[in-house]
């Protein structure tokens, strides 16, 4: 066979066509690279994600598990392969890929949000609850991080332009 770069443009281009939200050819292109260089996790994922949008969550359960098999502590792929089951009715594997996920990363809150769903269907309200809770918490502190963020840089920028003007008026 040839090598990796061979193969790179069906990665590319199974990326650009999921943006494009086009997953039918995203999961040929990546199916296609996939052959070649079988381990490439992010293209397991991307493939999986493809597979999830076009309502095939077995295939992307099958995904979800080859990465988890070389990466077992990818908290990405342990939040999909709960998505993945969740939509083939397998609450219990669900919940417990979400909590592997929020083990994994904390922080994660697209895992609590998709674990307090699941949690409210299941009828433990008062668990999904405090997992809303966290979301929104989670959401306050990224916000404030943005903040905080932009006014570093405005107060640089502001520093600068007083600098400027200093020199101008001399």
């Amino acid at each position: 066979m040839g090598s990796e770069e061979n193969y790179t443009k069906y990665r590319t281009e199974g990326m650009q066509a999921f943006a494009n939200n086009d997953h039918e050819e995203s999961i040929a292109m990546f199916s296609h690279y996939l052959k070649h260089v079988p381990e490439d996790t992010i293209s397991l994922l991307s493939r999986g994600s493809a597979y999830l949008k076009l309502e095939r969550p077995e295939a992307a359960a099958a995904d979800f598990t080859r990465v988890l098999q070389a990466a077992p502590n990818n908290a990405r792929a342990l939040h999909l392969r709960g998505l993945a089951r969740e939509k083939q009715n397998l609450d219990e594997q669900a919940l417990g890929d979400f909590d592997s996920a929020i083990e994994q990363e904390p922080q994660y809150g697209a895992a609590y949000l998709s674990r307090a769903h699941l949690l409210a269907k299941m009828g433990r309200v008062d668990e999904a609850v405090e997992d809303r809770k966290m979301v929104v918490h989670l959401t306050q502190r990224n916000i404030e991080t943005f903040a905080n963020d932009h006014n570093v840089w405005q107060t640089q920028h502001m520093q600068v332009e007083s600098g400027m003007e200093t020199e101008l008026n001399r």
